[in-house]
Order: structure tokens, then C-alpha cells, then sequence
């Protein structure tokens, strides 16, 4: 009876090692593949520098008014 259990357990065993894909990656390939992927936060990423451009812009523009409010008085 045990050696029963035993062949159904490596059968059980072999099929499932069986289900597994065809093509193996390398972890380099998995790595390449998992920095390609877009994150969940990439989105909000771009919108936050965007954010940052727009400021140093408007920054700019308040420094280059209050330069010349300077030299009207």
C-alpha cells in the first residue's frame, strides 16, 4: 500500500513538473523583464516631475519680477 502511495505521489510530482513553460529565462532575462514592466506609481511619477518643471518655471519668472520691481523703485 505504501509503495503505492509513493508512485502516485512521483506521478502527481512529474505531471506538475510537466505543466511548467517550455522556455526557461535566465535571471538576467527575468530581471530586464521586471525593470520594463510600468509600476503602478510610473504615472504619477511623470506627473510629480512635470510638477517640478512647472515650478522651477514659474520660480524663475517671480525671481526675474522681483528683479525688475527692484530696479523700477
Amino acid at each position: 500500500m505504501r509503495k503505492l502511495n509513493y508512485l502516485a505521489l512521483g506521478v502527481s510530482a512529474l505531471l506538475l513538473g510537466a505543466c511548467g513553460s517550455p522556455e526557461s529565462a535566465s535571471d538576467s532575462e527575468t530581471v530586464e523583464a521586471a525593470e520594463e514592466e510600468e509600476g503602478v506609481f510610473d504615472p504619477m511619477v511623470g506627473t510629480m516631475d512635470k510638477a517640478r518643471t512647472v515650478e522651477d518655471i514659474a520660480n524663475s519668472r517671480n525671481e526675474e519680477l522681483n528683479k525688475r520691481m527692484e530696479e523700477a523703485e
